[in-house]
């Protein structure tokens, strides 16, 4: 199939109208971007349906009651046995974890396209 040269993005490389191929000086550090970009949308859309199935898990475990305790008559939230708790917080944590990092990655993506370098204060943060 023929495309016309003008319909090409020329973001990272260029076709000559004799049909060489070319690479862009800077199309590098584009692509490169490009790829922050899709890895900080996949950590945020990661973060956000981790932390709705979380929420999922949290409120049913809170309302769902099981379990007698000693003396107590009544029967417990799902949520206050020690193994859900182990089973359901740390999920919660990690929701809030990709949160902050998908974050960073979009602030940090933001500032490669302004052309503003890393901060220090940034760099030793994540590391």
């Amino acid at each position: 199939m023929r495309i016309p040269r003008r319909n090409l993005l020329g973001g990272v490389a260029t076709v000559s109208p004799s049909g060489d191929y070319s690479r862009v000086p800077g199309g590098e550090k584009r692509m490169y971007g490009a790829m922050l970009d899709v890895r900080a949308n996949i950590v945020a859309n990661a973060s956000r349906a981790l932390a709705k199935a979380a929420t999922v898990a949290v409120r049913y475990s809170h309302a769902r009651r099981q379990g007698y305790r000693d003396g107590s008559g009544g029967e417990v939230p799902v949520l206050e046995h020690p193994t859900q708790l182990r089973g359901v917080v740390p999920w919660v944590a990690l929701a809030y974890a990709l949160h902050f990092t998908g974050a960073r990655f979009s602030g940090q993506y933001a500032a490669f396209l302004a052309g503003k370098p890393p901060s220090r204060r940034t760099l030793t943060r994540i590391c």
